[in-house]
């Protein structure tokens, strides 16, 4: 019986198709035509339509991937708040204690999508981002018509080992219509519309701090702290901010003293201070020579450019989409080390300042905001 009517829904869909392509062949044989008397006016192009699913990584985010030189891992569509009060937005989360984890999921496209999936992961504070390194906390859907927004929402009691100082990654995607991420594993905000992070933590000054570097076996990485400003901490709309003062305390001098190593043993990392931060070169046997990932990395960028300027089509780009997703498949996760210094700050006063990863390239690979109090 099931057969029969998935026998008569697979003849319908192919009926509607068949009209489909044959309403099509006609528009294009006929509207040309309209246009041949009007001189300077062309016919309109042929009409491709799509979903377009993206997930905000700053205010004024439309989905427009690549960007460059734009703090990312705070995005205004993530939030964790515990169940006992959910407008109480935090980063830190408790062993024992139930918590909703939201993302607002988008759809720019002019496709209904029925059934977004939406993935949330909890990761300790991280520089880059990898699906395997990170603990998948569940997966819901939400149905998107063409043009809207819809709130995703999940509920998780942590467990005693992801206690702590968190950062949350959520991804979202279809498949009918095609809609996906750009690897399986490793997601970056500045190329895929499609994830958003939340890599903010709260911290007492003079402490010790420890975040991860997702990283090739080869590479060559640069880690920098920047302060960030009283007004670039308040646009960030925590509700824990509400009880500081939010102070200037923060200078370059101060971050310079801060001196970063591996967690134990690792004879393939080499850690130089320079004036901008720390080099790091990465010399592990196997994966991919760094002048190769940087010319597939630039590839990526000028494909993503001429999509988004309707140049060019995905499709155009599967070999070189693919080449990126085997160039990832190594991923390996280094734990660094630190101590935050003490900024003088006082009883009630809060300040803070950026941890900022670039590559070979000098495009910033992923951050972490840290609001430093007392």
């Amino acid at each position: 019986m099931v057969s029969e009517i998935l026998k008569k829904a697979g003849e319908y869909v192919q009926e509607l198709n068949e009209k489909l392509a044959t309403y099509r062949q006609f528009t294009k044989d006929n509207i040309p035509k309209i246009f041949d008397n009007q001189e300077g006016r062309k016919p309109p192009k042929d009409f491709n339509e799509s979903s377009f699913l993206y997930l905000r990584s700053y205010d004024e985010d439309v989905g427009i991937r690549p960007f460059s030189n734009i703090v990312f891992w705070n995005s205004p569509d993530v939030s964790i708040a515990p169940l006992t009060n959910t407008t109480a937005y935090t980063n830190t989360v408790e062993a024992g204690l139930a918590y909703e984890f939201s993302s607002n999921v988008r759809n720019r496209g002019d496709l209904i999508v029925p059934s977004a999936n939406v993935e949330f992961f909890l990761v300790n504070p991280s520089l880059g981002f990898d699906t395997r390194f990170a603990t998948r906390l569940g997966r819901t859907s939400c149905w998107l018509n063409s043009q809207s927004i819809a709130r995703a929402t999940i509920q998780y009691t942590i467990p005693p080992s992801e206690s702590g100082h968190k950062c949350l990654f959520v991804r979202a995607y279809a498949y009918s219509p095609l809609d996906i991420p750009m690897d399986d594993y490793q997601l970056s905000p500045p190329i895929d519309r499609h994830v958003a992070q939340l890599n903010l933590n709260i911290i007492g000054q003079a402490s010790a701090y420890s975040f991860n570097l997702v990283h090739l076996p080869k590479a060559l990485e640069h880690i920098a702290f920047t302060p960030i400003t009283p007004n670039q901490i308040l646009k960030l709309r925590h509700p824990f901010l509400a009880d500081y003062r939010i102070v200037e305390k923060v200078t370059t001098g101060q971050l310079r003293k801060i001196e970063i190593n591996p967690v134990g043993k690792n004879d393939n990392i080499e850690i130089i201070k320079e004036e901008s931060g720390f080099k790091l070169t990465i010399k592990g046997k196997d994966g991919m020579e760094v002048e190769k990932q940087a010319e597939i990395m630039r590839a990526i960028t000028n494909a993503l450019h001429a999509i988004n300027e309707g140049k060019a089509k995905p499709t155009q780009f599967k070999e070189l989409f693919r080449t990126f997703r085997e160039m990832n498949k190594p991923m390996q996760n280094t734990l660094l080390k630190m101590n935050v210094p003490d900024f003088g700050l006082q009883k009630g006063e809060a300040s803070g300042f950026q941890i900022m990863n670039t590559s070979l390239n000098e495009e910033t690979k992923g951050g972490i905001t840290l609001i430093v109090t007392n």
